[in-house]
């Protein structure tokens, strides 16, 4: 009993450790905002602490000549932060699966090895609690993965993350293309921090249950009408 008690504390330790470094959301790039001169530099650093302070390029935004400089102004800065943001997003994509695949690799090795010495020890009382600490280490992923992720895998996750930040993207470029005075400077902020959202955890879940709800809706209005025509 002696000797289980510090197992059974390292073995929840080092899951509760691991589970803390599990992000749910991409690095936040802290403003939203980049000088154009800035760019280089903040690339080869943590974008997150090179920001500036927006009203550093509202000054310069405000000071063009005309609605063509600030047109240009506004897509290149748009494209900076679009780096930025994707930047953040390419590192959380990786980290989301290898630190999930991690997690449950911990978990069912470690399951294997309990059951193994549950297997070889001769004790009852022994094997009672080695499987005790079994069963509460697999009901504690059970449970990240259903109050963290909702019971969605990884590459589900990834690919509406992936379809949401698309589908947000496009709406960027267009409004790109148009004047600052059908897109002016805060629609596109306003554009790249939804951009922003879309590539985290609960964003993607929203979208898959709406997605959900929407394929339920039709399936339900189908059968109605099937029900009436029978009717008739």
């Amino acid at each position: 009993m002696t000797i289980l008690r510090p197992i059974a504390c390292t073995v929840f330790g080092i899951f509760i450790s691991g589970c803390s470094e599990l992000r749910t959301k991409p690095a936040y790039v802290k403003t939203l905002v980049l000088p154009m001169h800035n760019f280089e530099r903040a690339e080869k650093s943590k974008i997150a602490t090179t920001t500036e302070p927006l009203e550093n390029f509202r000054d310069a935004y405000a000071k063009a000549a005309d609605d063509a400089a600030r047109k240009q102004l506004r897509n290149r800065y748009a494209f900076n932060l679009l780096g930025m943001v994707d930047a953040e997003y390419s590192d959380f994509e990786k980290d989301l699966r290898s630190d999930r695949a991690r997690k449950d690799v911990f978990v069912d090795w470690t399951s294997i090895a309990l059951t193994a010495a549950a297997t070889v020890t001769g004790t009852s009382h022994v094997k009672t609690i080695l499987a005790a600490i079994d069963t509460g280490l697999k009901g504690a992923n059970a449970s990240v993965d259903k109050n963290v992720f909702q019971q969605k895998g990884t590459e589900s996750l990834i690919n509406q993350m992936r379809a949401d930040r698309a589908a947000i993207a496009d709406r960027i470029y267009v409004g790109l293309n148009k004047e600052v005075v059908a897109y002016p400077l805060e629609a596109m902020l306003r554009d790249i921090v939804a951009y922003y959202s879309a590539g985290s955890v609960t964003s993607a879940l929203v979208s898959l249950a709406n997605v959900s709800a929407a394929e339920a809706d039709k399936n339900e209005k189908a059968a109605n009408t099937s029900v009436k025509a029978i009717a008739q």
